[in-house]
């Protein structure tokens, strides 16, 4: 045969609505000479961690100094900022596990590229402790250039699995195809990168504004999901 197959454990199991759904394993087709594409498991979880440790540091940076209200109103523009931050961080996992489950697999060069990724979100502490310190042109700037990097590397790792798919399954999955909003993100980035040097402000509310766009169709989504099934109704 022209092909060969093998197992990918892709998702653990899940307590929904009362029923536990086994852990399943799918089975990706190869062709023969394609032997660099690999399972993407430890990909995943790799980046899983990097992610969680990311989202940690951040909130590890903020501390109130006394007892008293006002000690924490004192800490609430860094509080706020980290959970921009923290929707920033939660964008990029929930849209990295959405495609990379739907990938046939990885090869050297994805490793890499997810490695960049990576390395781009890992700058997001650091310019948000800074940030933090001080809402200044060069801070807020900075924290956008650590905002634009990423959105960079996510279309180089979206472009090496789009052609990883395509040479092992023949199509490209419709979850590697909707980029067009990435695109536009990258380019308010660069808006709010150049406005915060005229206003500071200005290039946060820019900031601001991208994570609006991800999060409120999320939102409008949750009418769709149904909390509450009817075993509980009875």
């Amino acid at each position: 045969e022209d092909a060969h197959t093998f197992p990918i454990m892709s998702e653990t199991s899940y307590l929904l609505n009362g029923k536990v759904n086994e852990t399943r394993s799918e089975t990706h087709s190869h062709r023969r000479g394609s032997g660099d594409v690999v399972s993407k498991a430890r990909l995943e979880a790799f980046s899983d961690g990097v992610f969680a440790v990311a989202a940690t540091l951040m909130v590890i940076d903020i501390k109130a100094e006394g007892k008293e209200w006002e000690n924490l109103k004192e800490v609430l523009p860094k509080i706020g900022l980290y959970l921009l931050s923290f929707i920033y961080i939660g964008i990029y996992w929930t849209n990295h596990h959405t495609m990379l489950h739907a990938s046939a697999g990885v090869n050297g060069l994805a490793l890499w590229a997810n490695l960049l990724l990576m390395f781009c979100l890992t700058l997001l502490p650091f310019t948000t402790s800074w940030m933090g310190e001080s809402f200044d042109h060069i801070p807020v700037a900075v924290y956008g250039i650590s905002l634009f990097l990423p959105a960079i590397a996510w279309v180089f790792l979206n472009r090496v699995l789009i052609s990883i798919n395509k040479a092992e399954t023949g199509n490209v999955p419709p979850e590697m195809k909707a980029v067009g909003k990435g695109a536009i993100s990258a380019v308010l980035y660069g808006i709010g990168i150049g406005l915060s040097f005229w206003k500071a402000w200005a290039g946060i509310g820019v900031y601001m504004a991208v994570a609006v766009i991800w999060v409120v169709p999320v939102l409008f989504n949750l009418n769709h999901i149904k909390f509450w099934s009817s075993q509980y109704d009875e």
